[in-house]
C-alpha cells in the first residue's frame, strides 16, 4: 500500500473517531434533564462570557441564563431550588442551598437558545422572612413570591434578593428619628439595615406612598404629616427594633406599616402610637 493510501485510511479513522466522540458527549446530555455543577460558557451577541460553577458566591446584578440568591437581613436563608416539569431547556442547579447575610449565591443556570429553556421554583425556607424581590437582567424588577417560579434561558436571568430578620425584642425604651438620621449616629445602626436601602423594599410595600428609590435615611428626614410623619417614625421604630430594646419585634413594625399602607383611615393612629414607643427614652449616646 502506497504511503498516500495510508495516510488517507488514517484520516478518515481520526475523523470518524471524533465525530463518534461529540455524539456520545451529546447524547450523554439530555435536555430537561438537571446535570452538576459546573462552568458554563455562554454566547451573547457573538461574545463568549463564561458563567461560574453554581454554588459559588457571586454579584448581585442580573445575568441572562442565570438565577442568583441574595440574602439581606440576620438569619441565614436555606433555598431550595427545583425545576419545573415539561421545559425543553438544558438546566443545572444546586439544591439545598444556604445563603448568609450580606452574600450572593448562583442557584441554577440555563443557557439555552430562544424557544427553549427552564422554568425553576426558588423557595425558602427560614424563619423571619419579611420580603422578597426580583430583578430581571438587564435590571427590571419583576413581581415574584417565595415559592414561584422564574423562566431562564440564554436571554432570561434574574437576581432575587430575600430579606430575613429575626430579633426578640422585650424592651422598653426608644430613639427618636433625630436621633438615627444624625451622621454621627450611623454606627449604631442595625447590620440589617442600611440608610441607602429602599424604604418600600425594606417594609414591604407597593409605590403608592413613595418611589423605590426613597431610601430609609430620606424617610427619617421626610417632612410633613400623614404617610411623610408615618415613614419617619416607621424607620426609627425599624432601628429601635433592630437592636433588641424596643416593645416591639422588627416584623411587628413592618407589619403596622404595611397595615397603614393597606388603610389610609389607620395612618395617623399608627404613627401616633410608633412615635409614643420612639419617645421612651433612648439608651444609646
Amino acid at each position: 500500500m502506497s504511503t498516500r493510501a495510508v495516510l488517507e485510511r488514517s484520516l478518515i479513522f481520526a475523523t470518524a473517531t471524533s465525530i463518534a466522540a461529540l455524539i456520545a458527549a451529546a447524547c450523554a446530555q439530555a435536555p430537561g434533564s438537571p446535570t452538576t455543577p459546573q462552568a458554563a460558557v455562554a454566547v451573547t451577541n457573538g461574545a463568549q462570557r463564561t458563567i461560574q460553577a453554581l454554588g459559588g458566591t457571586t454579584t448581585s446584578t442580573p445575568v441572562a441564563g442565570e438565577i442568583k440568591v441574595c440574602k439581606v437581613g440576620n438569619v441565614s436563608g436555606t433555598f431550595t431550588i427545583a425545576v419545573v416539569p415539561g421545559g425543553t431547556g438544558n438546566p443545572t442547579l444546586v439544591t439545598p442551598v444556604t445563603v448568609t447575610p450580606g452574600e450572593c449565591l448562583e442557584v441554577a443556570q440555563d443557557l439555552s437558545a430562544a424557544g427553549l429553556g427552564t422554568f425553576f421554583t426558588v423557595t425558602e425556607t427560614s424563619a423571619g422572612l419579611q420580603s422578597v424581590s426580583a430583578v430581571l437582567n438587564p435590571g427590571t424588577p419583576i413581581p415574584f413570591s417565595n415559592g414561584g417560579s422564574l423562566f431562564v434561558n440564554a436571554f432570561h436571568g434574574y437576581t432575587l434578593t430575600f430579606t430575613n430578620n429575626v430579633v426578640v425584642s422585650t424592651g422598653s425604651n426608644g430613639c427618636t428619628p433625630g436621633f438615627w438620621k444624625q451622621p454621627q449616629h450611623a454606627d449604631d445602626w442595625p447590620a440589617a439595615f442600611k440608610p441607602t436601602d429602599s424604604f418600600n423594599a425594606t417594609f414591604g410595600i407597593g409605590a403608592n406612598w413613595f418611589p423605590n428609590t426613597f431610601t430609609l435615611l430620606e424617610a427619617l428626614g421626610d417632612g410633613g404629616g400623614g404617610k411623610d410623619a408615618l415613614a419617619r417614625q416607621a424607620v426609627a421604630a425599624l432601628l429601635n427594633a433592630g437592636k433588641g430594646f424596643y416593645p416591639l419585634t422588627v416584623a411587628q413594625v413592618i407589619a403596622k406599616v404595611q397595615a397603614a399602607y393597606a388603610n389610609a383611615s389607620i395612618i395617623e393612629s399608627t404613627k401616633n402610637d410608633l412615635e409614643a414607643a420612639n419617645s421612651l427614652g433612648c439608651p444609646l449616646s
